[in-house]
């Protein structure tokens, strides 16, 4: 009677073990880049409804309008609230940036460079005041459409 392992056996178990491997990794992956993506649409209508409050109370979305913001006390653009996302945590996916006008304004969730998202294809997220959503940077090669990613 023999105690062990054949190699025929090892080698199968290895193959098993890299075809799972092959199979979750990638699907890990997939649910990983779908979450940071939920992270980013939610900081951004978050940071959306921040910015809407903001001209409530200033009747602009850029302070350095003084002819049509009533609160003329600061001289720069709405410091968002938060700047990033997922918003706590040690990774960093996208950055959120405001880019604002007296009456119009644009958020944009940036990939952060050699971030877990840096290569994603749905690019760079977007939304202005008409709530209209977009995406920038996808690359020649992207697949996905602004709905697809902002559903996903």
């Amino acid at each position: 009677m023999r105690n062990g392992f054949t190699l025929i056996e090892l080698l199968i178990t290895i193959a098993i073990i890299g075809i799972l491997s092959a199979v979750a990794i990638p699907s890990y992956q997939s649910y990983l880049a779908r979450g940071y993506r939920a992270d980013a649409r939610a900081v951004l209508l978050e940071a959306a409804s921040w910015v809407e409050r903001q001209y409530l109370a200033n009747n602009c979305y850029n302070k350095n309008s003084p002819t049509n913001c009533a609160s003329q006390n600061a001289n720069n653009d709405l410091a968002l609230p938060f700047a990033r996302a997922p918003r706590e945590g040690n990774i960093i996916a996208y950055t959120i940036a405001l880019a604002a006008a007296s009456t119009t304004y644009t958020l944009t969730a940036t990939r952060v460079a050699n971030g877990p998202m840096n290569g994603d294809t749905c690019g760079n997220f977007t939304i202005n005041e008409q709530g209209t959503h977009g995406l920038t940077n996808t690359g020649a090669s992207a697949p996905n459409t602004v709905a697809e990613c902002w559903q996903q």
